[in-house]
């Protein structure tokens, strides 16, 4: 009968760690590669609420309006009397954005969202999408 020492039997206990740390770091390379983001502006917007909604778009321009009556181009804050102008600029760096998408405050003065669809529609920005937040039950 043959006895095992200790020092063998520490020897056999041993486990290696470095294929599954290998393994680990790269799954979450993997997923760190494959997940998308969804751009949300800082800009402090309470949307109205709708019965039904249409899912978000994956890439589009987003002008922000907010309560008090401040207009946003992505996160840069534009002048109504300047809007077409501002607008014009960056349809023209940005040429691929087809897609409008107007967030306005629920409490946002009418005219101004009909002034910022006049400002796209004279640009030929058809597809206009007014942002909501879906009623909860």
């Amino acid at each position: 009968m043959k006895f095992i020492n200790e020092d063998e039997l520490k020897s056999m206990v041993m486990f290696n760690m470095t294929p599954l740390i290998d393994v680990v770091l790269l799954l979450i390379i993997f997923f760190m590669l494959t997940t998308t983001f969804i751009y949300q502006s800082g800009i402090n917007i309470n949307p109205p609420h709708a019965k039904s909604s249409v899912p978000e778009v994956k890439r589009a321009l987003v002008i922000s309006i907010t309560e008090s009556g401040r207009i946003f181009i992505e996160n840069k804050e534009v002048y109504p009397y300047d809007l077409e102008k501002e607008l014009a600029s960056y349809i023209q760096t940005h040429p691929e954005l087809k897609t409008v998408i107007i967030k306005g405050d629920k409490d946002v003065k009418y005219g101004l969202v009909v002034r910022v669809m006049d400002a796209c529609n004279s640009l030929n920005l058809k597809d206009l999408i007014i942002s909501t937040t879906p009623e909860q039950d």
